[in-house]
């Protein structure tokens, strides 16, 4: 099946949401997949479609940081941006990613990204999540806070997962893996409760302690030609 592909670089948050969205409506139409790598402008965070962000976090704090800050189309809890790679795809309810199984889609398409993962950088410790852990489910707001099935993990933490929203017609997927650690001048300012704090520093991780930006960036554009290929002979 012909995959549609869009690579829009840096922009708002909510400017990266909305193009998810009208991706996903375009399925209706076209019949065929789309994969969208994007990035953020600003400090970001965004947050899922059924989450009252400001219930949860500092509105002051997060205006004073200046974080951009917008709703997903999808699910899931509060996730920061900037040293993550991010990506999206939708697909009509055709293919073979489609499930009306959350957990189905969401095996088949990390699987993808796993190989991926390993095929470019030969980590071993590389794995899929294989269980909930329920003693977590206090933080299920937060997603690097806690882990869920079939999330990215490596050396035994998270770096990477999704969230999916689905329609008549098929399905938005929108990933985030983690590069690099957070930024310590900004990321950890905005999770003002020390028990969440410990809880994503416990429990999600990144897949590199550095990187020059030389180096970030070849990364990036190996991951994106990896996960083309992937994605598209699938």
């Amino acid at each position: 099946m012909e995959w549609l592909a869009y690579d829009r670089g840096l922009n708002l948050a909510a400017q990266n949401m909305a193009f998810d969205s009208e991706m996903l409506e375009k399925v209706s139409e076209t019949k065929k997949p789309s994969l969208h790598f994007y990035e953020f402008s600003e400090k970001s965070a965004t947050y899922g479609y059924f989450i009252k962000p400001f219930e949860l976090l500092s509105e002051q704090t997060l205006n004073e940081l200046n974080v951009d800050i917008a709703k997903r189309p999808t699910g899931g809890g509060f996730l920061l941006h900037g040293q993550d790679f991010t990506f999206s795809i939708a697909i009509p309810e055709t293919h073979g990613f489609y499930s009306q199984n959350p957990l189905e889609s969401y095996n088949k398409i990390n699987g993808l990204v796993l190989d991926s993962l390993k095929k470019i950088t030969k980590k071993s410790a590389l794995e899929l999540f294989a269980k909930e852990d329920e003693a977590l489910k206090f933080f299920k707001n937060f997603c690097m806070a806690k882990p869920t099935k079939f999330d990215l993990f490596f050396d035994g933490r998270k770096i990477g997962g999704a969230a999916e929203r689905r329609v008549k017609f098929g399905m938005l997927h929108q990933a985030t893996i983690n590069i690099l650690p957070p930024w310590m001048d900004w990321h950890h300012r905005v999770f003002e409760d020390e028990t969440l704090k410990k809880a994503i520093q416990t429990n999600s991780s990144s897949l590199f302690l550095s990187l020059t930006p030389k180096d970030r960036l070849e990364f990036k554009t190996l991951l994106k030609e990896t996960l083309k290929e992937a994605f598209f002979n699938s």
